[in-house]
């Protein structure tokens, strides 16, 4: 999983410079005639922000174990992450701490005007779910859809 979520990143050079910039640091001794001259540059950091949205429940029960691989790599490889739990389909609401999913939730406008564009979104989820919960208004026992398809 770290593997993957490698391809994710995007390294740029930003803060203090700790690194040894070894061409600039050729260049500018060969332009002193010898004098060795040290260039330095700051370190490659991974500055991808990722909002992570969790299936969970149900169905999703049988994939626990994979789910928590991929959020202790995440964790691992991101420094900004976010987190958040849906159940089936995203609808109106999203949570932070599962056992608290039916009094701290959070608006899914609220979530989408909250994290802007730097950050890039990963559903997490198995698909599965009643096609009466898809189709038919009012199907969905996680949340309001209020129009069939």
């Amino acid at each position: 999983m770290k593997r993957v979520l490698k391809r994710l990143r995007v390294l740029t050079r930003e803060g203090r410079e700790e690194e040894l910039d070894i061409d600039r640091s050729i260049r500018k001794t060969s332009d002193n005639a010898g004098l060795l001259e040290i260039e330095m540059m700051p370190a490659r950091r991974n500055n991808v922000k990722v909002l992570l949205l969790f299936d969970v429940g149900g169905s999703m029960d049988e994939h626990v174990e994979t789910c928590e691989q991929l959020f202790s790599a995440a964790r691992h490889e991101f420094k900004h992450l976010e987190f958040y739990y849906f159940h089936n389909c995203v609808y109106e609401r999203l949570w932070k701490d599962n056992s608290r999913r039916m009094h701290d939730r959070t608006s899914t406008y609220r979530l989408l005007n909250t994290y802007n564009r730097d950050y890039k979104v990963i559903f997490v989820g198995d698909a599965s779910m009643s096609p009466y919960e898809l189709f038919y208004a009012g199907g969905s026992m996680a949340g309001k859809n209020f129009r069939a398809f």
